[in-house]
């Protein structure tokens, strides 16, 4: 799948295409309780 760019050079419009994938959100998520590895993401989120 292509990624969106919407041409557009603010904060906010460079924040959603980086985070706007389908499971970076969770990612990102799981991320910010602290430093993970791989395979804790794995287990954390098992349907991606």
């Amino acid at each position: 799948m292509a990624a969106r760019s919407y041409g557009q050079y603010c904060g906010v419009t460079t924040a959603v295409e980086l985070i706007g994938e389908r499971w970076a959100l969770l990612i990102v998520r799981d991320l910010l309780v602290g430093p993970r590895r791989y395979t804790d993401l794995k287990q954390g989120l098992p349907r991606i």
